[in-house]
């Protein structure tokens, strides 16, 4: 079966069709898909700035990332499992979307660098400041572009 194929079929399945006609649960799904965007913004965000020295300098960097790294974990699991249902009934025009294209682009490659680089980096007590920083930096510039492309692909889609 063709790629375009299977999106089309998958967006004319029963489940697709009952999520299209049912707004408060896409309503519901939709600020499910918030929450964990919020979640891994905010714990993102705190994360970053502490790696930068901004916030919370006096503070060791592992106290503040642990609770943040499950922030963020919850917030990808939250946000992944409601974004499949959220996919789910457009999926055909979804992956036509260049703003979708490059938010999943975008949404690997700050997960990749989040739980690999980014935690390998600021647990080395040995590295320099400016090398954490530049690390916390661009974290948070990855994931600032997943939300911007998420609101992208809102908007012209």
């Amino acid at each position: 079966m063709p790629e375009s194929s299977f999106f089309e079929w998958l967006t004319l399945t029963d489940f697709a069709l009952y999520l299209r006609k049912s707004p408060y649960l896409i309503g519901l799904l939709s600020a499910i898909h918030l929450l964990g965007l919020t979640l891994i913004g905010g714990s993102g965000i705190i994360s970053c700035l502490r790696g930068v020295g901004i916030l919370l300098p006096e503070r060791p960097l592992a106290e503040i990332l642990r609770p943040a790294g499950k922030g963020i974990f919850l917030g990808f699991g939250l946000s992944l499992g409601s974004g499949v249902f959220l996919f789910t009934p457009r999926a055909a025009s979804a992956v036509e979307n260049p703003a979708f294209q490059i938010k999943m682009a975008l949404v690997l490659a700050a997960a990749v660098f989040n739980f690999t680089f980014y935690h390998y980096v600021v647990r080395r007590a040995e590295l320099p400041p400016p090398i954490v920083s530049l690390a916390a930096v661009l974290g948070l510039a990855l994931w600032l572009g997943v939300a911007f492309a998420g609101f992208a692909f809102a908007v012209f889609n």
